[in-house]
């Protein structure tokens, strides 16, 4: 009896076995085992960030500033104006951006307001870069002379005090 309760048992295992490896065989691959989903996200701007260039008082050069060629006793050909300049984030954080600082000339008046600005150059306005936050830049600004033409761009200047205003731009890289 024993023995045919072992036969039994050895052929249900033998069908579990040939009907396990029966799938396992038939069954090379699976289909159907992926699918596609989407999520929709919001991505933020960024915002305006507000910062400020501030400016040292001007260091002018000393002497009085005639054209090339001709100057005499206290007088000068070229004449620098020095200022700091620093750029500086506010509000939020901007430190470390780099900018390149770029000066122009608005205007240049004599005591009278008349615009002289024919009669002289300006080097130096470019060539700057600046740090938020960094340290302060030493713009250099080389002021030459030109020859008046006549007598009239002559008294326009002559003995005068010349006012020469500038603007400081900085452009982010």
């Amino acid at each position: 009896m024993m023995s045919k309760k072992l036969g039994i048992v050895l052929l249900v295992m033998l069908a579990l076995v040939v009907t396990t490896g029966t799938f396992a065989y038939w069954a090379s691959g699976v289909s159907g085992n992926n699918t596609s989903g989407e999520g929709t996200i919001t991505v933020g701007s960024g915002e305006t960030v507000t910062t400020t260039v501030n400016l040292s008082a001007a260091t002018i050069g000393t002497g009085n500033l005639v054209p090339a060629g001709k100057a005499g006793t206290g007088e000068v050909e070229t004449i620098d104006i020095q200022f700091d300049v620093d750029w500086d984030s506010t509000g939020q954080d901007a430190s470390g951006l780099t900018g390149d600082l770029a000066v122009s000339v608005d205007s240049v008046l004599n005591t009278s307001s008349a615009d002289v600005s024919s009669l002289f150059n300006v080097a130096g306005l470019t060539g700057y870069t600046l740090t938020t936050d960094g340290a302060a830049q030493t713009v250099t600004l080389t002021i030459t002379m030109n020859e008046p033409a006549n007598q009239t761009e002559y008294d326009s200047v002559a003995t005068e005090d010349v006012t020469f205003t500038f603007t400081f731009t900085v452009t982010p890289q």
